[in-house]
């Protein structure tokens, strides 16, 4: 639905481009009568030298030499190991629960709590443009990840301007009068990125998009948080899951991924200040919150070989790969690759060739079972 600042800005475009074509004619007309006195009227502004871009607030030429005995700060980091200062994508599918998380983070920078379980973030102040949700909503949200009333630090807006039309003015006015701004969270890029221009092409649109963010937030030093969703073509690489074309993870800092498959929820992210990262979550309902499990391998290693555990222990007889494969649901390479660890590590009892028992379960005469299943080692 269009605010009242939409309409005034299509008004003031409309009137703006009447104004031209009322100004065209009129310099026609005077041409036609030969008044050389009144063309010069139209022609003054013409003079008028043009506006030359703004030179570059930062140096930006080094030589090589400055450049190796420059002192530069530490990264700071947002959210320690996942957000830095810097543009950063968000981006999952819808309903999966990217706003819960969105708001989590500005909460715990405002706060200078902790997000993701056990990540402390220094405090600042943050805001959250919430442009899906009504307030009524948000309210609801904030009683639920919130353990007090929170503090001024954090800012809720549920509209905004496009950032072509003031929108990122309206941004930088609000880092202006915040007290120690730290981060903004734009929940969703649809509801603020231009529209595409005449012939422009895909890439150099989805760069373009959040051009003008990355750098608004490499001139303050503070994190930009842009939400966005996934394409719905599978993609081998995460990372690559992006809607749109690389023109948005090409200008970012760093992109995060939120995605579920059939073994769970992972946060993954690859960016230009962090580490790589495949971390396992979990949703607490109670909450509202996402907690870390840990490294999304190890724990569904972890996860795998419980399953094993589980399998076996309803097993009175040595049993091979197959069958466990079978009864957990795990792939059987997985299952064979495991079993050999576990063995090893004593997790449990290799009874025979390719036999296993679960390590509480009495084996059997071992003579008895020593020739039973080759096939299956």
């Amino acid at each position: 639905m269009k605010t009242a600042e939409d309409y005034e800005r299509e008004f003031e475009q409309a009137a703006a481009a009447v104004q031209a074509k009322q100004t065209g004619r009129g310099a026609l007309r005077v041409v036609a009568r030969g008044d050389h006195v009144e063309m010069e009227s139209y022609l003054d502004p013409l003079d008028e030298p043009l506006d030359r871009p703004a030179k570059p607030k930062r140096q930006a030429k080094f030589s090589a030499p400055e450049l190796w005995d420059m002192h530069f700060p530490p990264v700071s980091w947002i959210v320690p190991d996942y957000i830095a200062a810097g543009l950063t994508l968000l981006v999952g599918a819808p309903k999966l629960g990217k706003s819960w998380l969105s708001l989590d983070i500005a909460r715990a920078v405002a706060e200078g709590g902790f997000v993701l379980g056990d990540r402390h973030c220094v405090q600042g102040s943050a805001l959250y443009a919430a442009l899906e949700d009504p307030p009524r909503r948000l309210k609801d949200r904030l009683r639920r990840v919130c353990v007090n009333k929170p503090t001024n630090a954090l800012t809720i807006w549920t509209e905004m301007r496009m950032l072509d039309a003031g929108g990122l003015d309206d941004l930088r006015d609000w880092i202006a009068q915040a007290d120690n701004p730290r981060l903004i969270v734009l929940d969703v890029l649809n509801k603020v990125r231009a529209a595409p221009m005449k012939g422009e092409a895909p890439y150099a649109y989805d760069y373009r998009s959040v051009e003008g963010l990355k750098e608004l937030a490499d001139e303050f030093n503070i994190a930009i948080v842009v939400v966005h969703h996934t394409r719905k073509a599978e993609a081998s690489d995460k990372l690559e899951k992006v809607s749109g074309t690389n023109g948005l993870p090409g200008a970012a800092d760093t992109t995060i991924i939120l995605d579920r498959d059939g073994e769970g929820v992972t946060l993954s992210g690859r960016g230009r200040d962090i580490e790589e990262f495949e971390t396992a979550l979990e949703f607490d309902k109670d909450t509202c919150r996402w907690r870390v499990l840990g490294d999304a391998r190890e724990v569904r290693v972890s996860d795998e070989r419980k399953a094993i555990l589980e399998a076996l222990a309803g097993e009175c007889e040595p049993v091979g790969p197959n069958v466990i494969a079978d009864v957990s649901g795990l792939a059987n390479g997985n299952v064979r690759y495991l079993l050999h660890k576990m063995a090893k590590a004593g997790e449990v009892q290799k009874v025979g060739r390719g036999k296993y028992l679960h390590p509480d379960t009495t084996p059997p005469n071992i003579a008895n079972n020593a020739n039973i299943g080759e096939d299956e080692a």
